[in-house]
Formats: C-alpha cells, sequence, structure tokens
C-alpha cells in the first residue's frame, strides 16, 4: 500500500521527491496499564492483548508547481492510502518565478484542513496561499515538506 497525493486545480503537477520511513515510533493511543511504569518494575502490567496496528511516520519532500500564483484558485494537496493524517509541514519559499519586470515580492502560507467525506478529524489536506504584490501570470515552484501519518 502507498501514500497517495491528490493535487488541487491550483497546482500543474506535484511531484513525491522523497518518501522516508520514521522509525522513531508511532502515534499510538493505547496506555500501558500499571501505575508504576515507566519508573520502575515494581506493579508493572503489560497491556493484556496486542494494541492496534499503527502505520509509522513518514517524512516526505514534494515539489509542487504552479502554473499561476495570481489565478485565485486555491492550491491544495491531500493526501490519502496508507497516510490519512498530515501531522506538520515545512514550506519552502515560492520558489523559482517567473516574475514581470520591476520588483516583485512573494511569500506563500499554509493551513491545514478535514476534507475527508465523512469528517474524520484527522487533517489531510494542506491549503497553500501565495501572497504576491506582482500583476499577470506568475508561474511558481514549491519544496513542501510533510510529515504524515
Amino acid at each position: 500500500m502507498a501514500i497517495t497525493i491528490t493535487k488541487g486545480d491550483g497546482f500543474a503537477t506535484v511531484t513525491n521527491n522523497l518518501e522516508l520511513d520514521l522509525y522513531a515510533g508511532s502515534p499510538d493511543n493505547e496506555l500501558w496499564q500499571g501505575t508504576d511504569y515507566p519508573g520502575g518494575l515494581g506493579g508493572f502490567q503489560p497491556r493484556q492483548t496486542d494494541g492496534p496496528a499503527v502505520a509509522g511516520l513518514k517524512l516526505l519532500c514534494l515539489t509542487a508547481e504552479s502554473a499561476d500564483i495570481l489565478g485565485g484558485d486555491p492550491h491544495t494537496i491531500s493526501i490519502s492510502g496508507e497516510a490519512t493524517s498530515i501531522v506538520s509541514f515545512i514550506l519552502g519559499d515560492a520558489g523559482t518565478i517567473a516574475a514581470p519586470t520591476g520588483d516583485f515580492q512573494s511569500s506563500v502560507t499554509g493551513a491545514l484542513t478535514d476534507t475527508s467525506s465523512p469528517l474524520d478529524g484527522l487533517n489531510n489536506t494542506l491549503t497553500l496561499t501565495y501572497l504576491t504584490d506582482g500583476t499577470g501570470v506568475i508561474p511558481a515552484t514549491t519544496t513542501i515538506w510533510l510529515i504524515v501519518a
């Protein structure tokens, strides 16, 4: 099974450049029984049954290319399949921008939302907003780092 990345209308392409397993742990919500754990072995009682199988965290590095950051289209990326939640993200700058002549400044911000149907409380979609002071059709490439579960 693999992670499925779905691009919204705002992006021309989204490429997954890296998918790395993070073996530092899993987002497990099961608690160990016993009041002394992890302070000591006296009174330690392990779980009596196996916990649920939980996929480990993964680190993704995406390259998202937009045909027009000034077009007003939403710039969204959704995940599904083996990963159902975006735990965290880091954005590069607006990347390579074919700017018109004159001064041009651009930056990008992101927000996580739940767009699954029915809603399950997991943030499976990243929406990017490009803030620019230019005009015309401006293509951009943005590097996006995701930690997904």
